[in-house]
């Protein structure tokens, strides 16, 4: 009788029970490389290494005496830099029992699948435009070989550091990119660790000013004209550790490779499971000029 009892309970608790509809999927950061760093689809699928030439003057002008004799030689160098093309993907599968589970549930499983590999295959490759994959000879924004950087005499998380200090750093540092590229090039973004962002976001000059640091710097170097905060300048310095980055975002200056976008590419075909392959080409990030200087060492 009591077995009874506690069936015809719980039989009541399931009636009583409403399953919402839509599914709750679970949330992740924002993917931020695409508004970061120029894309480019060059290359296409069939392609094993991006190459940029670039090239160079040697030589010089001279004042001569007589129209056409000896007049200096001018001659071309040139420099050839290649990156490997890699294949980033994921696979998911759905065999028959499963979809039909999962469809009593209202439930379309082949398709919560397939975003979820998508969704895997876009984070890594976010993550290859920021910071490459050495193991593949892949670079990103912060990991370029040739990229200069600078050791921070100041750490943005030290309370001894003033707001008059993070300013006039970041007000020298906005203006190194112009003096290593020979006064050529001048950046227009920068992108800070989440924790220095947020620092000079909050900071005042002093107890008498409400204008931010963040403020200050953008209104003292109005050629810089995006700031951002990203997770993947929490590992941008060496050895994985946080750094500030000041970069042209220039399509000529830098880009992300992605010779063959997303695709999907059935492998399993069968009356019982299907399987598919999500896959595309992966290039990582190139400097066509190296306009850019990475800033370490900013936090304790």
């Amino acid at each position: 009788m009591t077995t009874d009892v506690r069936l015809d309970s719980m039989m009541l608790q399931r009636s009583l029970e409403y399953i919402m509809p839509k599914v709750a999927e679970a949330k992740y950061p924002e993917l931020k490389a695409d508004m970061h760093i120029p894309l480019s689809l060059e290359g296409g699928a069939g392609s094993d290494s991006i190459t940029q030439i670039m090239v160079d003057w040697t030589g010089r002008a001279k004042l001569t005496s007589t129209p056409g004799k000896d007049a200096p030689e001018v001659n071309l160098i040139g420099l050839a830099q290649s990156q490997v093309v890699r294949s980033l993907e994921a696979h998911y599968s759905v065999n028959f029992q499963e979809a039909r589970s999962h469809s009593q549930a209202g439930i379309d499983v082949a398709l919560v699948k397939a975003k979820g590999a998508k969704r895997m295959v876009m984070a890594e490759s976010n993550r290859i435009a920021y910071l490459g994959d050495p193991a593949s000879r892949l670079w990103g924004l912060f990991t370029f070989p040739l990229l200069p950087s600078v050791i921070s005499p100041i750490q943005f998380n030290d309370p001894a550091v003033t707001g008059e200090m993070m300013l006039n750093y970041l007000n020298d540092w906005s203006n190194l990119v112009y003096t290593l590229t020979n006064r050529t090039f001048k950046p227009n973004a920068a992108l800070f660790p989440n924790s220095v962002f947020q620092k000079i976001n909050t900071t005042r000059r002093s107890g008498n000013s409400d204008t931010t640091i963040h403020d200050l710097w953008r209104a003292s170097n109005k050629y810089i004209e995006f700031s951002d905060e990203v997770g993947e300048a929490d590992e941008g310095g060496f050895g994985g550790t946080p750094a500030i980055i000041f970069y042209r975002r220039d399509p000529e200056h830098v880009q992300h490779f992605v010779p063959q976008p997303l695709e999907q590419l059935i492998d399993i075909d069968t009356d019982t499971r299907k399987g598919v392959l999500i896959h595309q080409r992966e290039a990582g990030c190139f400097y066509s000029h190296l306009s850019a200087v990475l800033i370490e060492n900013v936090l304790l």
